[in-house]
């Protein structure tokens, strides 16, 4: 008897648990939106849109002093010392000084 009550109650409880975890109809909507409206995704589009008016790939790697075909490899290893800004910088920071060389405002 003590094993079937036990397993009624086990049963129960699991039962009324998942009503806990579940989503409101208000928080699967904000889900949705926070889908179709990802912030990530709208700095991505941001970023590249000044990357590409900075002048893209050749511009970068012209203003870190390094070639091109070898500029993937010397970014991964930001943030690191670059001698013509004379301090350890993350690549935002290295934007924002070609952005100041090429005369625009700079972001914030």
């Amino acid at each position: 008897m003590k094993k079937i009550l036990f397993s009624l109650t086990l049963l129960a409880s699991i039962a009324t648990a998942g009503e806990q975890f579940a989503m409101s109809d208000a928080d699967r909507a904000m889900y949705k939106e926070m889908l179709e409206n990802n912030p990530a995704d709208i700095f991505v589009d941001e970023g590249s849109e000044l990357f590409e008016e900075l002048g893209d790939e050749k511009a970068l790697a012209k203003f870190l002093g390094v070639k091109e075909k070898d500029l993937a490899k010397y970014i991964a290893g930001f943030p690191r010392y670059i001698k013509k800004l004379g301090n350890v910088v993350g690549l935002d920071q290295v934007l924002q000084a070609m952005q100041v060389e090429q005369g625009k405002k700079k972001y914030k």
